[in-house]
């Protein structure tokens, strides 16, 4: 089975949403067995990457999420998603 890889911390709750999503959706295709994908979750500093984004520093906040992503990946992580969403209100 493929290891899931998760760059969340860009909204904690959006980070818990895709988890919980991935869960049940897994339970659903296998019956409800307890039978779960490997997950791994790298929660990074968002204020870090606004801090970046706020000083225009765009290379500086793309090398900081390249980082993470490079962790994941090290860690074992067949494919990486992006944990986050937007609220308009």
């Amino acid at each position: 089975m493929k290891k899931i890889g998760l760059l969340g911390g860009m909204g904690p709750e959006s980070t818990i949403e895709y988890y919980e999503g991935i869960i049940n959706a897994f339970k659903a295709s296998n019956d409800g067995k307890p039978d779960y994908p490997d997950i791994i979750i790298y929660s990074l500093n968002l204020s870090k990457v606004l801090g970046k984004m706020r000083a225009s520093d765009n290379k500086g906040a793309i090398d900081y999420l390249a980082a993470k992503l490079r962790k994941l990946e090290d860690a074992g992580s067949d494919f990486i998603a992006m944990t986050a969403n937007t609220d308009p209100y």
